[in-house]
């Protein structure tokens, strides 16, 4: 066997060129497909949301405070804003930690359990 040529099934030989040419269109269309795949994904991630916001979603206390030093906002405003999103983060805490509480509370009323009267 040569180094030109590649064995393929049955027996025929081919070309190295060939084989790159033969498998070119296959590897276009996965290609195309990943691609699309992704956009789609994408789209779809975008389209739908959490419908829960988060923090990240509106404006940092950092940038409300620069817009206010840049005279963008007033400093009522500023207060309205601050106190809208400092109460999101402590609804938040206080939903939290009232599902931690409920789990805590829960395992403090097991039972301790006693060993038996021959182990003691």
């Amino acid at each position: 066997m040569t180094p030109s040529s590649i064995p393929m099934t049955l027996g025929a030989t081919v070309q190295p060129g060939e084989v790159f040419f033969a498998i070119l269109p296959w590897m276009l269309i996965l290609i195309g497909i990943v691609i699309v795949g992704w956009l789609l994904l994408l789209f779809i991630r975008r389209s739908t949301g959490d419908g829960e916001s988060s923090l990240d979603d509106g404006f940092t206390l950092g940038q409300l405070r620069k817009m206010r030093e840049r005279g963008e906002m007033s400093d009522e405003e500023f207060e309205q804003a601050r106190n809208v999103i400092l109460g999101q983060h402590a609804g938040r805490a206080a939903d939290t930690s009232a599902r931690m509480g409920s789990d805590t509370t829960e395992s403090r009323t097991d039972p301790v359990r006693k060993p038996p009267a021959d182990e003691q």
